[in-house]
């Protein structure tokens, strides 16, 4: 018993040997993303790494049999890198980690899952935004309903997520959480039937990061708020978007565009009433 303990345990140290060093995994989960790159595609995908660094971490994980490096062209000298079946075993690996960091580690930590069939996207959000927050990606209507708990802060969707049918992404989200903030994706022109859609924001692909942070940041800020206030700030969003992507002509002739900026300023004498009655008391 003994024996076997030791084994494990060696075992256990040498891999968190490889995997708790800062870029290993995310050369890894970039890898397990994009499938094989050469040095310069993997580090603009994995962002902020220096050049000297991503060598030593490549190095790290040839050595230890995670990926594989192979010579493409002699002449120039072309080289890619790609995960061997080692490698992509540590998916898994990945995963159970994160589950178990969203459980005990991330309960002040605001948690946004990612909803898109394209897992390229999914895995870029990840990226971009792990580790501020604790990110899970859906790219079903199975996978979305595993995603999403009482926990989550921020879904950001694509309407277009399939399934055994026509997905309603907010009508699943609003039966596990009322709370969570919905940020739709949208590949086509922003228009008019944008007023259909149940949602607190809006971002047109593909996006900046910086862009996409700033609207994560925002929702995740009015996270809690009353529903009169969400209400207000998503027609404000909506016709924010609208007014920036619609031609003043065609809003002018809108009755239902019209209707939205009645509502938004009826809830905004009613919230500006509130404020009042609640300074006099």
């Amino acid at each position: 018993m003994g024996d076997e303990r030791g084994d494990r345990e060696d075992a256990l140290f040498a891999t968190l040997s490889i995997l708790s060093k800062k870029w290993t995994p995310a050369v890894v989960l970039a890898l397990a993303e994009e499938g094989p790159l050469g040095f310069s595609g993997i580090q603009s995908v994995v962002s902020g790494v220096s050049s000297k660094v991503l060598t030593q971490s490549l190095e790290t994980l040839v050595e230890a049999g995670v990926v594989e490096r192979t010579v493409v062209t002699e002449s120039p000298l072309r080289v890619e890198y790609a995960l061997t079946d080692a490698g992509y075993e540590l998916e898994s690996v990945f995963e159970c980690l994160a589950d178990w960091g969203g459980r005990h580690l991330g309960q002040d930590v605001p948690v946004i899952v990612v909803a898109d069939e394209d897992s390229r996207l999914t895995g870029l959000f990840q990226r971009w935004f792990e580790p501020t927050y604790v990110v899970h990606r859906a790219h079903d209507r199975t996978e979305l309903l595993d995603a999403v708990d009482r926990d989550t802060t921020v879904v950001v969707y694509d309407a277009h997520l399939p399934g055994s049918e026509h997905v309603d992404v907010p009508a699943l989200v609003g039966g596990v959480t009322e709370a969570c903030r919905l940020v739709a994706l949208r590949t086509e022109r922003i228009d008019l039937g944008l007023l259909d859609r149940d949602c607190d924001a809006v971002v047109r692909k593909p996006a900046a990061k910086e862009a996409v942070g700033a609207v994560i940041e925002t929702q995740i800020e009015r996270y809690g708020e009353p529903a009169v206030e969400r209400e207000y700030h998503a027609l404000c969003e909506k016709r924010e978007a609208l007014a920036s992507n619609v031609s003043a002509a065609v809003l002018a002739e809108s009755d239902r565009y019209a209707d939205l900026c009645a509502r938004i300023e009826a809830l905004a004498a009613d919230h500006e009433g509130a404020n009042a009655g609640d300074g006099e008391a």
